[in-house]
């Protein structure tokens, strides 16, 4: 099963039994398993390979970090380089997906995440892709970056450079598991408590690794 119709259903399998927002998170995660497990396997991909491309991003290096359109969270400052040490690092601590499964699946380019899959790992319509780039790019940038809010331009960017954009982006986009989007006309990505537990099983689903142990 794609990832994004994956979580879409044991979320709503989570908000049918009215639980209470701070075990949401946890339900989610036993939802998914109760689902098929698709967060202990790898994903294959046809020809045999678990969807992640083989590791193509930079060597550990400092990067240039882009300015921050607003919302910056924890950064420093938006011209501040990102460190790739403290980024995963970062990332590992407030999920804990081990930092070698999210170098195998998360890059930095220009001081911006990018994700290192193949288009037909993300889905078999552009909306789950569009939702599965979401998921993990928002929480990437969140905890990575220090950014409150994520401008969901970041995620539309990177749905671009993957081939999965189209005009029902925004629409696609809304109602994301752990995901808040607020604005107007500039909308923007809040990550929630379930956020987390999202973005753990998605990188699970298209790795075959979740959490540490």
């Amino acid at each position: 099963m794609d990832v994004s119709k994956q979580l879409a259903q044991a979320w709503a399998d989570v908000e049918a039994a009215g639980l209470p927002e701070h075990v949401q998170g946890v339900a989610l995660v036993e939802a998914l398993r109760m689902r098929g497990g698709d967060t202990a396997a790898p994903r294959r991909s046809g020809n045999g390979d678990s969807g992640v491309k083989p590791k193509g991003g930079p060597t550990k290096k400092t990067a240039s970090k882009p300015k921050a359109a607003g919302g910056g969270g924890a950064a420093a400052s938006p011209d501040a380089p990102v460190n790739e040490e403290e980024f995963f690092a970062a990332i590992a601590r407030e999920t804990d997906v081990p930092v070698d499964t999210l170098e195998s699946l998360i890059f930095l380019k220009d001081g911006a995440p990018r994700l290192n899959v193949t288009r037909r790992a993300l889905g078999s319509s552009l909306k789950q892709g569009q939702i599965t780039v979401a998921t993990l790019i928002v929480v990437a940038r969140h905890f990575g970056l220090g950014e409150a809010e994520v401008q969901d331009s970041a995620v539309r960017e990177e749905c671009q450079r993957l081939g999965i954009f189209d005009r029902n982006f925004a629409g696609n986009v809304k109602g994301i598991p752990g995901l808040l989007q607020t604005g107007d006309r500039a909308k923007v990505f809040k990550v929630r408590a379930a956020g987390v537990d999202s973005f753990a099983a998605t990188v699970g689903a298209l790795t075959g690794q979740t959490k540490a142990e």
